[in-house]
């Protein structure tokens, strides 16, 4: 059975970019591949282990500061990565990106809760995080309805790109507001 090339995550961008379900399709349709050694299709390091050691070393050393700046800006290259792989002709692009698109999406996603964790009153700080939880894994349920529908109308690829691009506008606007407001 085909897997995701995608592991499982949770994101608060979930109905906007739903990869995980196109993935598996895009390779087959686009890239030609016919035959998948051992039956299934896996992005390297899906079992979390190699997309972490980079973060791990980013964040031992302190170069990646938990701010919401940075957390904007590995979501917007996340975006990036996720359209590349969606334009991607070469399987092994497509692999190369989806791994620079899994480190991305940890590094934002551990940024992300981090900041909850961080930021929230503390008299109120496990509802904040359980709303957070609840929210992330809620739209992503629902992320693959939105990208699967695109796909079966204007095409896997377009519908990934155009959502990658959905995204990494919201994210851009959100942005500017963030550092408006900050000013």
């Amino acid at each position: 059975m085909l897997e995701s090339l995608w592991p499982s995550g949770d994101s608060a961008a979930g109905p906007l970019l739903a990869f995980e379900t196109a993935s598996p399709a895009g390779a087959l349709a686009a890239l030609e591949v016919e035959a998948v050694v051992g039956g299934d299709l896996h992005q390297p390091g899906e079992r979390r282990g190699l997309g972490a050691e980079p973060g791990l070393v980013l964040e031992s050393r302190g170069l990646l500061p938990p701010h919401a700046r940075t957390a904007f800006l590995l979501a917007m290259l996340w975006c990036l990565a996720i359209g590349s792989f969606a334009a991607a002709t070469s399987y092994p692009l497509a692999l190369a990106l989806l791994f620079i698109a899994g480190f991305f999406e940890l590094s934002f996603n551990a940024m992300a809760q981090t900041l909850v964790q961080v930021h929230a009153p503390s008299e109120v700080r496990g509802r904040v995080i359980g709303l957070f939880a609840m929210a992330s894994l809620g739209l992503r349920a629902f992320s693959g309805v939105t990208v699967g529908l695109g796909g079966s109308l204007i095409g896997i690829h377009w519908s990934l790109a155009a959502s990658a691009a959905a995204l990494l506008a919201l994210t851009m606007t959100l942005f500017s507001l963030t550092l408006r407001s900050a000013s």
